[in-house]
């Protein structure tokens, strides 16, 4: 059963594409009618301009996601993207919207017992060529998330450390990139996990600089980091830093009353000779 997050994010890069050629045609009416479910005209429209690497691409989604013909067609889809992905004459931008599209239909059919038996799809390496893309594009950031993601639940030996390495080389490419965060935060997770403290805390650093996506966790992080460093990496004045950033912005979260104690407890230490 293809998922409403991934229908979602089908049109998303459906709708970058006609953005992104900034010309008014029947395959942009094509992607419209796609992102508007109206299958019928988006199937016809894009039948029509298969010349069009944008045609290509929405009559492989129309494949995918159903449209009028009462049944799915992964593999039919899937081939399409494949086609698309390696085609030298597309430029790179639906290339790299191909693999992303490509991956993650495989991956997402692989775990739910849908993925056809033809397709051989190595959705783990696409990810991994996708993260490992000099240029940082849309594609290279929601791969590293389905790289990590895939990375937390495997059962493959070594696939934790070789998807750590690969990500801490990404990251180190894309430092000041907002979207980095979640990468960061799956970093400070996996060093965590593995009591690393002095590599997780500045992981954790990293992602608060760079600002946390969800605001509600924001104060359940900076108490977090502060308790690493004060009780784990053994700097004190790092910690009080963080607890203060924490009273501050949240006075009444759950967790200030112990924060405050800690914080007695660092200031206390500094007052003893």
């Amino acid at each position: 059963m293809r998922s409403f997050c991934e229908m979602a994010a089908m049109l998303l890069v459906a709708v970058a594409l006609c953005v992104a050629t900034g010309r008014a045609d029947e395959v942009d009416d094509a992607i419209v009618a796609f992102e508007s479910s109206n299958f019928m005209a988006a199937r016809r429209l894009s039948k029509a301009h298969q010349d069009d690497p944008r045609g290509r691409f929405v009559m492989a989604l129309c494949c995918i996601h159903n449209t009028d013909t009462g049944k799915r067609d992964y593999a039919k889809g899937l081939r399409m993207l494949e086609a698309l992905a390696d085609d030298a004459q597309v430029g790179v931008d639906i290339r790299n919207a191909a693999k992303l599209t490509c991956a993650r239909t495989a991956y997402l059919l692989d775990v739910t017992g849908n993925l056809p038996a033809k397709a051989r799809i190595d959705y783990r390496a696409i990810f991994r060529e996708l993260v490992a893309a000099a240029t940082p594009v849309h594609e290279s950031f929601a791969a590293a998330a389905f790289s990590a993601r895939l990375a937390t639940f495997s059962d493959r030996q070594g696939e934790l450390e070789e998807t750590r390495e690969v990500l801490e080389a990404f990251a180190a490419k894309h430092a000041d990139d907002r979207r980095l965060t979640p990468v960061c935060l799956w970093l400070f997770g996996v060093y965590t996990e593995q009591e690393k403290y002095e590599q997780s805390v500045p992981w954790l650093e990293k992602a608060l600089a760079l600002g946390i996506h969800n605001p509600r966790a924001e104060p359940d992080l900076l108490y977090t980091v502060a308790r690493q460093k004060q009780q784990f990496v053994g700097d004190s004045d790092g910690a009080a830093v963080y607890y203060e950033r924490y009273i501050e912005s949240y006075p009444f979260h759950i967790n200030v009353p112990r924060a405050r104690k800690h914080l007695a407890e660092i200031r206390g230490e500094a007052k003893t000779p």
